[in-house]
């Protein structure tokens, strides 16, 4: 009998065609899904148009729903994998195919030529439809090709990186519920990798500025695409999950939607940079095709050592086996630093508090956590693994692995390698940001609405050889002194010589840094913003002019930019009452007020400003003599006639702001209100307190104080309502003063119309 002679280039072939027909099943479902993601949407945008509101479409600007895509992409790739190495794990298949006479080599290569092919043609087919529908209506342009292109690099790289995880995974298990986690870890490793990292630097290391600072998740396992604040090349370029991620476009790489620029005065974030599609933008996506190709010659590599009798074993490989647990351990980790934090906020009852930066015990606590739960993950692996007690108890001796999870967070909180303490060299330094609380307002008025006054307010600048030494001064003491938890950050930002930049943040600092703030009052960086914002109109910026300034420089810092504001403009002034603290009296002065009058007013306030120093600002050593409450008309009228209001508390200092209002002849003067009763309260809370111009209803006065002083009732050490003793409080009654580390009280004021004020009273 005649021995058959195979033809290895028949059975090469053969093994071509029938990959081809495997590979045509998820093809199809690609080239579906973009005719309607991108060729069917795009029509369907252009005909509701009108069309001169579009520049060129190409799928739509539902950020959620082009990651969802990008996810469901980035499956079905990985699916498509294990489906195209199946024989893998399956032992007849497996023989049949290695007796025909093909290599291991050759196999592969089938499977991935076939695969990337079919992949190809699904996906330039339907974007090349969408590029003529958009030439069609639109018109030829260069710029439709690169974006064209641009889709074509990003859809075939998502869905080969999942491709080459899904053949990875294959060829490292034994069978294919073991593949199928191994891909489902080679996945997700990545992103919890960097989560826990950012995590324990946000939890752990001091300065280190937030990745995310919502307060509400730790990890955000339901919003994957919001966690990019500061790392978003990490995540291009070491995510498979967040591959597409561009920080231009706020959403998606994807976002190239129709509205590229709606000829409005409005700014697109998410579109108008698309313009600039540079080739930068390709160079992540070219990288993730680089590593899948070097990914699958390391497939070729491993398949040819693969030992075939070990096909439906589920533990085959340590390769497999360690990514697996090595994913699990990592993610209950991160659950175990995250119940660790929530523990410490319970027993610490710091619950207002952010979360990010605990004393000596939260973090204690969190690492006690972290190391509990990566042992009881290892643990429960270990067992799954072996299935036998006496393997198991060999098992136990790789327990002392779990300690690995805890360097990240050891390391972060004996300083990052200095990371802590570094700060960069006055020489070195262009210019500062720095973000604050107590700072004084942007607006320079206070408005009305808004009760926090201790909130963070940045300036930008800091470039004179003073400045930079008062903000490196305080620098040093935030890191040096002790760590305590305080409502609001304090952020620095340096921008160097070279153009780098480094970033310092601290939730966590002592009273004496806080006792250090106001000093940055006086920097010439504050001064001079103050006096540009009230009195030099020169440097506003009209809307249409800030709008153009955001076009031409995206990722400008333009803090400090002035722009043109109701609140200066007196034709948009519509009430204008002046209030004598103490005594409350109240008048209308806006009929004594005309345009030059008003700037005249405003010019008085800058130059006070320029000459007052932070102890008269902070400090003052008399109470405030006026209160200025002013109301704003807004675009949309109403049947108030009041958009917005503001206030400003005249300070004794403030000698030519003073001498303007004397000036002014006062009409329609309201009775003065009597007081009768004065109650102390103990104020033990660090503030920049500033009383709101209008008084408050009868009894709501100490619950304004129970607000301050983060409590839900507080009562009076001492109530005075004998007209001796009140009048001995005469002159003393501060409407602005800040509390940090000095012996005050609050004074809630009643008044004989059962109105109330609070005033800071000094000891």
């Amino acid at each position: 009998m005649k021995r058959k002679v195979f033809s290895t280039n028949k059975d090469s072939t053969y093994d071509f065609v029938k990959s081809l027909k495997r590979g045509l099943i998820p093809s199809i479902i690609v080239f579906i899904s973009l005719l309607i993601y991108s060729t069917l949407t795009s029509f369907l945008l252009i005909i509701r148009g009108p069309i001169q509101e579009y520049k060129m479409v190409f799928s739509d600007s539902d950020g959620d729903a082009e990651s969802m895509f990008i996810i469901f992409l980035l499956i079905l790739g990985i699916v498509s994998g294990l489906y195209m190495f199946k024989f893998l794990g399956n032992k007849e298949e497996q023989n049949v195919l290695l007796s025909v006479g093909l290599s291991r080599k050759q196999l592969i290569l089938n499977r991935c030529a076939a695969f990337s092919l079919e992949l190809l043609l699904a996906v330039v087919i339907p974007l090349l439809i969408t590029l003529t529908i958009n030439i069609k209506f639109f018109g030829f342009s260069l710029y439709s090709f690169k974006v064209c292109a641009f889709f074509i690099v990003v859809l075939f790289s998502v869905i080969f990186v999942g491709f080459t995880i899904g053949t990875l995974s294959s060829i490292l298990a034994g069978t294919k519920i073991e593949a199928s986690f191994t891909a489902l870890s080679l996945t997700i490793l990545p992103f919890g990798v960097i989560q826990f990292f950012y995590a324990s630097f946000a939890f752990f290391l001091r300065g280190y500025s937030e990745a995310f600072e919502s307060g509400v998740t730790l990890f955000p396992i339901f919003d994957f695409f919001n966690f990019f604040e500061k790392g978003e090349n990490v995540m291009r370029y070491l995510n498979p999950l967040t591959m597409n991620y561009s920080r231009l476009y706020y959403t998606g790489i994807l976002s190239v939607y129709s509205n590229l620029y709606d000829e409005t005065q409005r700014v697109n974030w998410g579109v108008e940079n698309l313009c600039n599609l540079k080739l930068s933008e390709f160079t992540s996506f070219f990288l993730w095709i680089f590593i899948s190709l070097s990914v699958l010659l390391l497939c070729l590599f491993l398949l040819d050592r693969r030992k075939a009798e070990n096909t439906g074993l589920f533990k085959h490989t340590k390769a497999a086996s360690s990514i697996i647990i090595s994913t699990v351990v990592l993610y209950t980790s991160g659950f175990g630093l995250a119940f660790g934090i929530f523990k410490a906020r319970e027993y610490m009852k710091i619950g207002s508090c952010s979360f990010f930066v605990l004393d000596n015990y939260g973090k204690f606590l969190s690492l006690s956590y972290i190391l509990l739960y990566a042992v009881v993950a290892l643990f429960i692996c270990l067992f799954l693994y072996t299935l036998n007690v006496k393997r198991l108890i060999k098992s136990l001796k790789f327990l002392p692995l779990a300690l690995l999870a805890l360097i990240i967070p050891v390391v972060c909180i004996t300083g990052g390698l200095g990371f802590s303490t570094h700060t960069p060299g006055e020489g070195n330094i262009s210019e500062i940001s720095l973000e604050y609380p107590f700072a004084p307002n942007k607006q320079v008025f206070l408005n009305t609405w808004t009760n926090d006054t201790s909130r963070s307010v940045r300036y930008s600048g800091f470039n004179s050889s003073n400045d930079k030494k008062l903000v490196l001064s305080l620098h040093k003491l935030l890191t040096e002194s002790d760590s305590k938890t305080q409502p609001y950050p304090i952020k620095i930002i340096y921008t160097l010589a070279n153009g780098k930049k480094v970033e310092r943040s601290y939730l966590d600092y002592s009273d004496e840094v806080i006792l250090k703030l106001p000093e940055i009052f006086d920097s010439d960086t504050v001064k001079d913003y103050i006096y540009r914002r009230l009195a030099d109109k020169a440097s506003y910026l009209s809307t249409e002019d800030f709008m153009q300034f955001i076009k031409e420089n995206p990722y400008a810092d333009f803090d400090m930019l002035i722009r043109e504001a109701d609140l200066y403009n007196y034709d948009k002034i519509v009430t204008f009452e002046l209030k004598t603290v103490e005594t409350g009296e109240k008048a209308n002065i806006l009929t004594s007020f005309d345009k030059e009058t008003y700037e005249q007013l405003l010019e008085a306030i800058a130059t006070d400003y320029k000459i007052m120093d932070a102890t008269d600002y902070y400090y003052p050593k008399e109470p405030c003599k006026y209160v200025l409450k002013l109301g704003v008309a807004g675009d949309i009228p109403n049947e108030f006639k009041v958009a917005d209001s503001y206030t400003m508390h005249i300070l004794p200092t403030m000698i030519n702001t003073l001498t303007v209002l004397d000036n002014i002849k006062k009409n329609d003067m309201q009775s003065i209100k009597i007081i009768e009763k004065i109650s102390l309260y103990e104020c033990t809370v660090n503030q920049l307190f500033i009383q709101r111009f209008d008084t408050f209803s009868k009894d709501a006065g100490a619950d304004y104080i129970a607000k301050l002083e983060l409590k839900s009732t507080v009562l009076p050490y001492a109530v005075y309502e004998n007209s001796n003793d009140i009048a001995a409080f005469s002159g003393k009654l501060h409407s602005l003063y800040a509390t940090f580390k000095k012996n005050v009280s609050y004074a809630l004021v009643m008044y004989t119309d059962k109105s109330e004020a609070v005033y800071i009273i000094e000891k």
